[in-house]
């Protein structure tokens, strides 16, 4: 096939991204109804205090994508989610940078909460809520606090920033 012109505009469909969806096509191309296929999913995201006290972010079940001018607390919303479901960042700099966020962003004592949804086996609510620098506690819908970690409900994720 021929190259992609460099004057073709967007939205015009372009052989490269055709080719960067199906290196990977478990997890970059559907064939299936995505409302059909069950998966865990992240309802939202809460703070109590630090740069996002008061804030609650509703996330999608399919995409969120944040968008904004530098300082608009993109990143502290990216971080705080891999903080509060405890994933540890890839690579050195990237471990120091996520330990750096959490010491100077989010401080100490202040509180990151999810919500996320379960489907299997059955559809249920759960919370995660941790403070700093505590680890993440589990809850019910009731409250109950659960011996489970947040992998154990979401299984595997990744978050990039």
């Amino acid at each position: 096939m021929p190259a992609t012109p460099k004057s073709r505009l967007w939205p015009q469909p372009w052989l490269e991204s055709l080719q960067i969806a199906l290196r990977t096509p478990v997890t970059r191309v559907r064939t299936d109804d995505p409302a059909s296929t069950v998966h865990p999913h992240v309802k939202e995201i809460t703070w109590e205090g630090g740069f996002l006290g008061g804030v609650t972010l509703p996330l999608s079940d399919s995409l969120t994508a944040l968008i904004g001018g530098r300082g608009t607390g993109k990143s502290t919303a990216v971080e705080s989610l891999r903080y509060v479901l405890d994933l540890e960042p890839i690579g050195d700099r990237a471990k120091l940078d996520h330990a750096d966020f959490v010491r100077k962003v989010l401080q100490d004592a202040t509180r990151v909460s999810v919500v996320i949804e379960v489907v299997h086996p059955s559809r249920q609510e759960y919370r995660i809520d941790r403070t700093v620098p505590d680890p993440p506690i589990v809850r019910d819908a009731a409250g109950t606090v659960l011996k489970q970690s947040p992998l154990d409900l979401l299984g595997a994720i990744e978050i990039f920033s």
